[in-house]
């Protein structure tokens, strides 16, 4: 089930989605879903977790079928610090896990997770 490093540049002034498919004969259907950020791979904290329940902004995945479907919410996004200097993108890691029905996690993507500081408020 692993894919591959795919990096996602999310500017923290508007919401970000993304849409995963999966192949015709596959289904998601009862799967689970998380993501996290952290400022490195080997980082203790994460600044924000996405799963198939809303977080508090209201960040999730959707999964129906064989489609995935990701949303965070801008308020996740500015809960990662700016860049110093602030114009420079922040660069962190983020990777997403997925569980079968069997509750065995596995490893579907990640890589550098690129928040552009924007300018639109």
């Amino acid at each position: 089930m692993t894919c591959c490093s795919v990096d996602i540049n999310a500017p923290r002034n508007a919401d970000y989605q993304a849409s995963y498919t999966f192949p015709v004969d596959y289904s998601l259907s009862g799967f689970g879903a998380r993501l996290q950020v952290r400022e490195t791979a080997g980082a203790s904290t994460a600044y924000f977790t996405v799963t198939t329940t809303a977080n508090a902004n209201l960040s999730l995945f959707t999964i129906t079928g064989r489609f995935l479907e990701l949303l965070i919410r801008k308020e996740d996004l500015q809960l990662i610090p700016e860049a110093t200097p602030v114009y420079d993108d922040a660069v962190l890691a983020y990777d997403i896990v997925l569980t079968d029905l069997d509750g065995i996690e596995h490893y579907f993507l990640g890589g550098a997770f690129i928040v552009p500081a924007g300018v639109t408020e």
